[in-house]
């Protein structure tokens, strides 16, 4: 049986939501990560070929603080979006190597890769608009809805590499082994410990790893089903409603893992609520209905 995938619609007020949303987001996540940090300790990947030293500047933070703002203001309203998501692909990949270059594992990858998608559907706007030869033009509501598509397409391509990435290192081994997880919590609570000087991870390290080791089978069936969940996520681009469902799984994925293992993955929850939950819905949905009912009190 063949699946039909095909991009979903999407009104301009949900859109508009999801901007202010995803902007407002993305620009705490910049301001935190220049705010946090004042050193390159360890360089990791750009951050090895290109100098991010005017990032642990004073007037570098402030020069990157006032373009991200504009960028915002210009996303927000929906202008020159080529040009703005450019530099927000810039930023986003200067300041979150910067982060990543502080020996930490923070999985920003989502939040640029969200932002890629957004400047390739206008790129191909602009593209299709300036070259008749290459198809038919794009209208703003077709942007629209490409954009939204490829914010989904980013954020399960996450999530597909990742089921990958276990079936190559590990194979069904890693679902098999999944208790030994247990070893791997306390190990780098106990590097945060003693490297980072933070006495709680020592108590917080028993405490996970100790939940870990006394659940073994229903570690199995979660780390069974999360695979299954990785592999098999693009089933969320068929309609609005298996992105809804398959969204509201993946936040229910992460809350378990943070509550079972103290690993959190932020940037995903909050991203897979804006795109693929699509929290504008409800929000509008909310606003309607008080409309009306202010409008019939005052009638």
């Amino acid at each position: 049986m063949r699946m039909n995938l095909q991009i979903q619609t999407y009104s301009f007020s949900e859109w508009k939501i999801m901007r202010v949303l995803f902007s407002l987001f993305w620009f705490e996540r910049i301001g935190f990560i220049l705010y946090s940090y004042s050193s390159i300790p360890v360089p990791r990947g750009w951050a090895q070929f290109i100098d991010l030293s005017f990032l642990t500047t004073v007037p570098g933070k402030v020069i990157i603080i006032i373009a991200s703002l504009v960028c915002v203001v210009m996303y927000i309203r929906n202008i020159k979006m080529l040009l703005v998501t450019g530099i927000m692909f810039l930023i986003g990949v200067c300041v979150h190597t910067y982060q990543d270059s502080q020996a930490l594992d923070m999985y920003n990858e989502v939040i640029n890769l969200l932002i890629l998608g957004h400047f390739i559907a206008f790129a191909q706007e602009a593209v299709l608009a300036r070259n008749k030869g290459f198809g038919k033009a794009l209208d703003r509501d077709e942007v629209k809805n490409l954009v939204i598509h490829y914010s989904k397409q980013a954020i399960i391509a996450c999530y597909l590499v990742a089921a990958i990435s276990k079936l190559t290192d590990a194979g069904l081994s890693w679902v098999v082994d999944a208790p030994n997880l247990s070893v791997v919590i306390y190990k780098s609570h106990m590097h945060a410990y003693i490297g980072w000087l933070l006495p709680e991870m020592k108590a917080s390290g028993l405490y996970y790893s100790s939940i870990i080791a006394n659940n073994s089978y229903l570690i199995q069936i979660a780390f069974g089903f999360t695979l299954l969940l990785e592999s098999f996520g693009i089933i969320a681009l068929k309609s609005r409603k298996a992105s809804v469902f398959i969204g509201v799984w993946y936040v229910v994925f992460h809350l378990s893992v943070a509550y079972i293992t103290g690993i959190r993955f932020d940037q995903f929850v909050v991203v897979v609520i804006i795109f693929m939950i699509n929290i504008a819905y409800p929000l509008i949905k909310i606003r309607e209905l008080y409309t009306v009912r202010f409008r019939a009190i005052r009638g």
